[in-house]
């Protein structure tokens, strides 16, 4: 079934790709041995085409909302940071607080557990 949800993320619909971000994120809580691989097709999104660029945006924002999800399992992965980072760029300003957020979340995180 985790295929099939994969699947949808490149669908070039916006609706379809968030639920699909959505029930991806809900496994990856529920299932913490499938998160590496979810993460890994979750930041494939921003390089999807959607109906215009803004509908990607609006689903990239979506996608670090699901990393936000499961945050602590996400420190020191360098390509969540990396794609964060590049998203704090992101033209939907809405898009750019999220990953402004996340990044402050990673850094709090990663903070407490170097004490």
């Amino acid at each position: 079934m985790i295929g099939k949800l994969f699947n949808l993320l490149d669908s070039g619909e916006l609706i379809t790709a968030n639920h699909a971000i959505l029930a991806l994120s809900n496994i990856a809580l529920a299932k913490p041995q499938y998160q590496n691989k979810i993460t890994g097709e979750l930041l494939k999104v921003e390089h999807y085409n959607y109906d215009t660029d803004e509908c990607r945006n609006i689903a990239v924002g979506k996608v670090i909302l699901a990393l936000g999800s499961y945050v602590g399992s996400l420190l020191g992965n360098k390509s969540v940071i990396e794609f964060t980072k590049r998203q704090t760029a992101n033209a939907r300003p809405a898009t750019s607080k999220k990953a402004e957020h996340l990044l402050t979340k990673l850094s709090k995180i990663d903070s407490k557990t170097n004490r």
